[in-house]
């Protein structure tokens, strides 16, 4: 291993969380169990196994008594660990839960300390042959015992769908959100029918529903195993008109800095817990966390309309509970009702509204900081898009052209009214009718995988050959063309189709569309090329919304654990005083992960500058923390609102900045938090040649001030020189002060400036007001930097920072575009 990189100003003091050392880097033999004895609190690193290049799954499988271990994966390079860690009283914790998890790719966290991840040559980051790294915690103050295997195959195992006929409820408030589960044991005696053997009527509605869930694992080919609650209730019903089942997911959620989930394609963008547990290789509990007893491991609550077969619902007509097909019109073929409803849970559901009473029309889903549910209006956190939307398109009325129906930059998205009139645009659906059932939609399915199926009956160029989504123009409730809430979107046109909106006689038990579509959202046992993260680079970094703050974001070199930055994180107080944080970590798979600094977790220290000393020394506890993620960062809420299309450098990488700072109780208060949606002041492809840029300082002997350097080729201007001055106040408070010069001419004097007043993090932007404090003159020699020098003049209330022809020293490295 190549040694890891630190900066002076970051001392390596790690140990809040204890290595069970006896494990660390430690080879696991294929099949075979190690046993690993918790205390609490403790950890191992780096358990890993091999892998060659005929395995086409991984599963890595923790089992244990006592304690909550946790298990988390990653694939060629190693999580950090405790080898430098500091064991004296006073040091900073070295690791923390929250490292771990942003090393890890994949992870099983349940409140147990049973725990499994399967990793297939299909999953998002797809089993590689290789190294793969494995660390487990156990975050629990008793102590556990556990086997740990790692199992490489060369086979894909097909994983069962099982079936939860227990843990009734009772909701009081919708009666048709309740859980009946005494239709299961029915002592009614039925004759066989259609090879079902079942000889009481509760026997064969739980044959049958078994027999469904078998067809859809066959199908699904899914590593990953399902549990599906099934229920009763009465949803009522007329003579001519009634809702045969329903059932959902029984958990959204999305991945972003808060939570992160590398495994699931799309950032910022809302799953089912489906979906979630397939991409990830475990279960819903042990992707989000919490118990995977009883009803809380189920993962699709299914229900069925218990007044079915009653004289005032379908004129009596029952369920049929046969194996074979039913072609009957009188009855309803329960096998592929079950079917049609669990693919829906598996995530065939999109979130865009539906309903004028929750908000309006087409909007995307957020949520409330109290609510466990979706809103979409009045929400605080979001709104986000749901991956079954990022597939559909509105066609236009030329049926020609086409626009994403979720976009994420304003000048491709389409507003609420215009999802609105898409999900209105099929057929109309009267009290007597409705309608043309297959008529083809301007609400369309994109993406090829379904195009291209000999499941897809559209034909024609683009946007003809997308398979249409159920659209109706309902104006059963109103004289207006209204949408259709709970059918309208997550349904096809198609005759014979399993997801089409409405049943009918000699209905499909085939996936038929819902296959390729489901592929697209996460089941695909197709074989997955690498992953691929966003790459960040040096320079400056800021945020259109809150000017005045940034980042100064410094390439430092790499180690075994990945690229290695240095960061400065400019800003203002709670007064609009300027104030410096700085934070040094590394970028792992395009996120930013900083090591913990201060022994309250802080991954922000403040410097306090000594003028007489001529050193800075940490003010660790800070109680801020800083990650920046580079991935996809255009499709979260902190960037999609804002319109780059007409800058220079559009197109190019943005990164969600997520900062915080709590208090020092215990646990710690948020004080104020934010997520800021930060660019690049410049491209690496910009910069002169010779590249004067860097991180310059005064030396050990002269350290505790420096400033960061652009140097942009503007072609016949020259090279512009942009710099960010970080020093301290007469009080030894960090500040910072900025300067340009175009074109840069060494020797020549340039104004440094300071704003006089700012405006602090989570307060509304005001308009910048800099002034003059003094001058910075830099004498910078690419062919020999030992000649390197600069002057600087600045005077500040109260005192005065000044140096004359000091020798500076570049601790910067260069990095190509």
């Amino acid at each position: 291993m190549s040694p890891r990189i630190r900066l002076s100003a970051f001392v390596a003091t790690f140990g809040a969380l204890v290595s069970s050392g006896a494990f660390a880097a430690t080879a696991l033999t294929p099949g075979t169990p190690l046993t690993v004895n918790f205390g609490a609190n403790t950890l191992i690193t780096n358990a890993y196994i091999d892998v060659d290049a005929s395995a086409k799954q991984l599963t890595v499988n923790m089992t244990g008594s006592g304690g909550d271990v946790d298990l988390f994966l990653r694939y060629g390079s190693p999580f950090p660990d405790t080898a430098n860690c500091s064991t004296a009283a006073t040091a900073p914790p070295c690791l923390s839960y929250d490292m771990i998890q942003r090393y890890a790719q994949y992870h099983s966290m349940s409140s147990s300390s049973n725990e499994s991840i399967v990793v297939t040559n299909a999953s998002t980051i797809p089993l590689t042959a290789g190294r793969w790294y494995i660390t487990a915690i156990n975050g629990s103050k008793s102590s556990a015992t556990a086997t740990l295997t790692a199992t490489p195959s060369t086979t894909v195992a097909t994983a069962n769908i099982a079936l939860d006929f227990g843990n009734p409820s009772t909701n009081s408030t919708d009666p048709t959100q309740s859980c009946d589960v005494a239709p299961w044991s029915d002592a009614t005696a039925a004759s066989a029918v259609g090879g079902n053997p079942g000889t009481t009527l509760g026997d064969q509605r739980k044959n049958a529903l078994q027999y469904a869930v078998q067809q859809l694992a066959q199908q699904l080919n899914s590593p990953v195993p399902i549990t599906v609650h099934a229920c009763w209730a009465h949803l009522g019903g007329t003579a001519t008109r009634a809702t045969l089942a329903h059932a959902s997911s029984t958990s959204l959620a999305f991945t972003d800095t808060s939570f992160p989930m590398p495994w699931l394609e799309k950032r910022y963008t809302w799953y089912s817990n489906t979906q979630i547990a397939r991409m990830g290789g475990t279960t819903p509990c042990g992707a989000l966390g919490g118990s995977c007893d009883g009803v809380d491991g189920d993962v699709v609550e299914i229900t069925f309309n218990s007044d079915i077969g009653t004289a005032g619902v379908l004129g009596g007509s029952p369920f049929y509970f046969g194996y074979t097909p039913d072609n009957s019109t009188n009855s309803s073929d329960f096998i592929a009702i079950a079917m049609h409803e669990i693919t829906h849970g598996l995530g065939f559901l999109g979130l865009a509204n539906t309903d004028p009473s929750a908000g309006p029309i087409g909007a995307r889903a957020g949520i409330t900081k109290s609510a466990t549910t979706v809103t979409y209006q009045n929400y605080d956190l979001g709104p986000w898009d749901d991956v079954f939307g990022d597939s559909i398109v509105d066609v236009g009325a030329d049926m020609q052209s086409y626009t994403p129906f979720f976009g994420y930059e304003l000048n491709s998205q389409p507003n609420n009214a215009a999802r609105a009139a898409a999900m209105t645009s099929g057929n109309t659906v009267t009290t007597t009718s409705t309608g043309t059932r297959f008529a083809p939609t301007l609400l369309r399915w994109s993406d090829p995988l379904a195009v291209n199926s000999s499941a897809n009956q559209a034909t024609g160029p683009a946007p003809n050959n997308f398979p249409s989504l159920y659209a109706p123009c309902d104006v059963t409730k109103t004289t207006a063309c209204s949408t259709s809430v709970g059918s309208t979107l997550s349904h096809t046109v198609q005759q014979g189709d399993l997801m089409n909106a409405f049943y009918n006689a000699g209905q499909s038990r085939m996936m038929g569309l819902a296959q390729p579509m489901l592929a697209a959202m996460g089941w695909s046992n197709a074989p997955a090329p690498a992953a691929t993260f966003a790459k960040p680079f040096t320079g400056i970094w800021y945020d259109r919304a809150h000017s005045g703050h940034g980042l100064d974001f410094r390439f430092v070199g790499h180690d075994d654990l990945g690229d290695n930055y240095f960061l400065i994180f400019y800003t203002y107080d709670a007064s609009g005083a300027v104030e410096i944080f700085q934070s040094q970590g590394h970028v792992v798979d395009g996120v930013y992960v900083p090591a913990i600094i201060g022994p309250d977790g802080s991954t922000l220290v403040r410097m306090h500058y000594d003028p007489v000393a001529k050193k800075a020394t940490p003010v660790a506890v800070t109680g801020g923390s800083i990650v920046v993620d580079f991935n996809q960062a255009a499709n979260s809420p902190a960037c999609r609102a804002i319109d780059r299309s007409a800058e220079v450098n559009a197109g190019l990488l943005l990164g969600v900045l997520s900062w915080k700072f709590v208090d020092q109780s215990s646990p710690p208060n948020t004080l104020e938090q934010g997520d800021w949606c930060i660019q690049p002041l410049t491209t690496l492809a910009q910069n002169a040649s010779p590249d004067l840029g860097g991180l310059y300082y005064g030396g050990s002997s002269d350290s505790g001030w420096g400033f960061s350097v652009l140097d942009v080729n503007r072609g016949s201007q020259g090279n512009q020189v942009a710099l960010d001055f970080y020093f301290g106040d007469a009080s030894g408070k960090p500040v910072w002060a900025v300067a340009n010069a175009l074109p840069f001419v060494n020797g020549q004097p340039i104004p440094l400036m300071q704003n006089a007043a700012g405006y602090c993090r989570s307060c509304t932007p005001v308009k910048q007001n800099p002034v003059q404090i003094g001058t910075i003159t830099l004498n910078l020699d690419a062919s020999n930097p030992a000649n390197d020098t600069a002057t600087i003049n600045a005077n500040l209330p109260g005192g005065a920072f000044v140096r004359n022809n000091v020798r500076i020293y570049n601790i910067g490295v260069a990095q190509q575009p």
